[in-house]
């Protein structure tokens, strides 16, 4: 049964990634045998561009929790907010590596996503 499930998320995998592979194949994820799809995304404020909201993306079958833990990768503390945005301002020019500890069904299973923001 379990080579089954997981030949089932292969296949998955691979159909949605033919469509956008640059955000899912990086992204799909198998935990506790239970396909599930997380990533993390930017935009950057108009009026600001060193004003950054970064959004957790998750689609699958078990609860996403509702604290994420955010580290905008510049060396401010790292910082558990809920829901699924966040938004943080970048105090210099540079790239910064932001991450999000993204849990599952109250902390069975978690993820690290990264998402790299450049600013001018």
């Amino acid at each position: 049964m379990k080579k089954l499930k997981f030949l089932v998320v292969a296949i998955v995998i691979g159909a949605i990634a033919s469509c956008s592979p640059d955000k899912i194949i990086e992204s799909a994820t198998d935990c506790l045998f239970e396909s599930a799809l997380v990533f993390i995304d930017h935009t950057k404020a108009t009026e600001d561009p060193k004003k950054v909201t970064f959004e957790i993306t998750y689609d699958g079958e078990k609860n996403l929790d509702e604290n994420i833990k955010w580290d905008f990768g510049d060396g401010t503390p790292v910082q558990t907010l809920t829901g699924t945005t966040a938004t943080h301002t970048y105090t210099t020019t540079g790239s910064y590596t932001a991450k999000a500890v993204v849990s599952l069904n109250r902390g069975k299973c978690s993820y690290d996503k990264h998402n790299t923001v450049h600013i001018d």
